[in-house]
C-alpha cells in the first residue's frame, strides 16, 4: 500500500463530491482542481506518516501497533 491509498484517494473523493458532478467535464475539471490544491507538504507528510506505520509494523514483528504510533 501507498500513501496514496491511505491518504490522496479519499482527500480527492471528499473534494470532488462535496457537490454532486453533473457531467464528465465537470468531474474531470473538478479532479484536476482537487489535485492543485493538494499542497506538497501535505503530500510529504502522508509520505512520512506511511514510513513511521510500516517501522512500527516492523518493530512489532506484524503484531498490533496502533499503540505505538
Amino acid at each position: 500500500m501507498t500513501p496514496l491509498d491511505f491518504f490522496l484517494w479519499g482527500t480527492l473523493k471528499d473534494i470532488v463530491y462535496k457537490e454532486e458532478p453533473t457531467t464528465p467535464q465537470i468531474m474531470r475539471q473538478r479532479i484536476i482542481e482537487a489535485c492543485a490544491s493538494i499542497a506538497p507538504d501535505v503530500i510529504r507528510r502522508a509520505s512520512q506518516s506511511v514510513i513511521r506505520r510500516i517501522q512500527c509494523c516492523i518493530d512489532s514483528n506484524g503484531h498490533h501497533f496502533e499503540h505505538l504510533l
